[in-house]
């Protein structure tokens, strides 16, 4: 009698899907590199300029946002400062 896993198969057996799977070559390379699963970082980005310009937008951006909070903070404080001076 063979030991059967919790999901009702073989501990050992893989179904079609999970058979191509690991035998794409993306999971020869994640295998070659000593990973379990054919999932290697970064994957492949089929446009790369595009996603560069992309992310130098956002980074500018999130730099604008972080000028914008922190000159407003500025602002708000002298403008507190100046009403709260007894003229």
């Amino acid at each position: 009698m063979t030991q059967q896993a919790a999901g009702g198969r073989a501990p050992n057996s893989m179904t079609d899907a999970e058979y191509a799977q690991a035998t794409s070559a993306r999971g020869q390379l994640a295998r070659a590199r000593g990973l379990a699963a054919p999932y290697i970082a970064g994957g492949e980005d089929p446009d790369p300029e595009t996603t560069t310009r992309q992310e130098h937008r956002y980074v500018v951006l999130l730099i604008a946002m972080v000028a914008l909070i922190v000159i407003g903070g500025f602002v708000v404080t002298i403008i507190g400062i100046i009403f709260s001076l007894d003229l």
